[in-house]
């Protein structure tokens, strides 16, 4: 018990936001047409009491180092959490310490960073992004067969891009402007993001999560945030025991609950989900009682708009 209050002092959540949505999320596996040498398994977390005819938005998921093979199924209470929100989640379990293929064409011609002798990236990571650009590939194609999970995606909301550790990197260079365009993707969201290049070639609005007891990657993901060019963009910096590099695959009572609520509300806004601004006052109106500057002790917190930028 005394943990348990403990857990709570530290992260300070507020009471009033979601930690889950309306719908009861449900998990099915896909096998992943191989590039090359990299393939596995798709995991696919979805609406499983959707009414008929109901559309879901999709999300593509980059996991961090060793998560293909050792550790995907830790993210299962996060990506629960999204799905419940009205998402349909997919998360490719590949390129677990690396990817094989170096150059995963035609999946990486978007952004061929990675083809440069300065990339800072891991050995084997700088095509990380490919799996997860095809993870969206393979969710298209699906949609337009009898498969009822794939039924349900709403292709015309376009889509988002999530991802942790070395999966945010992925992410940062999946958000690049030309994979952007094509892949219509339409925002991006980095969980503890290490190093990336192609920070001032974003071409959607970013929302960057880091914490105090996981600083130096944590100031990465942020300079990612920083030369970010397009607004909005946020950076959370949180304090407390929810803040580590692990916050995206923590049990209770050290996970913090808000981690998927806020990156729910970052992707409702821009897929066509944001009805009487009910998310985005959750980033934009400082009165709301879950504002995200708010909603948990931190120790900065930037929200930019085009109009203004406000500092915590």
């Amino acid at each position: 018990m005394l943990l348990l209050k403990l857990a709570s002092f530290l992260l300070c959540v507020a009471a009033t936001p979601p930690q889950y949505g309306d719908y009861k999320p449900a998990r099915k596996f896909y096998p992943i047409p191989k590039v090359n040498g990299d393939g596995g398994k798709l995991h696919v977390y979805y609406p499983s009491d959707a009414k008929p005819g109901e559309k879901f938005p999709l999300i593509s998921y980059a996991h961090g180092v060793l998560g293909g093979s050792l550790d995907l199924f830790g993210y299962t209470r996060h990506f629960n959490q999204l799905a419940s929100f009205g998402f349909i989640i997919v998360a490719p379990s590949t390129c677990n310490t690396g990817c094989h293929d170096k150059t995963k064409s035609p999946y990486t011609d978007c952004n061929s960073a990675h083809l440069e002798k300065s990339s800072p990236v891991l050995p084997g990571f700088g095509t990380w992004f490919g799996e997860q650009l095809k993870a969206i590939e393979f969710a298209r194609n699906m949609s337009e067969t009898s498969d009822p999970i794939f039924a349900m995606m709403d292709s015309a909301a376009g889509v988002g891009i999530a991802g942790h550790s070395m999966g945010g990197q992925a992410t940062a260079w999946a958000a690049h402007e030309n994979c952007t365009s094509r892949w219509n993707i339409k925002a991006a969201a980095v969980h503890h993001g290490v190093t990336a290049t192609t920070n001032e070639k974003i071409g959607v609005p970013v929302a960057t999560f880091g914490g105090t007891m996981d600083s130096v990657i944590s100031m990465m993901t942020k300079d990612m945030f920083d030369k970010s060019p397009v607004l909005p963009k946020i950076w959370r910096y949180i304090e407390g025991l929810g803040s580590t590099h692990l916050e995206p695959v923590l049990e209770p009572p050290f996970e913090n609950p808000l981690l998927a609520t806020y990156t729910a509300a970052w992707f409702k806004m821009f897929l066509g989900q944001d009805r009487n601004n009910s998310w985005s006052n959750m980033f934009f109106s400082e009165s709301n009682p879950d504002y995200i500057c708010k909603s948990q002790r931190m120790k900065e917190c930037i929200v930019k708009q085009k109009d203004a930028m406000v500092v915590v």
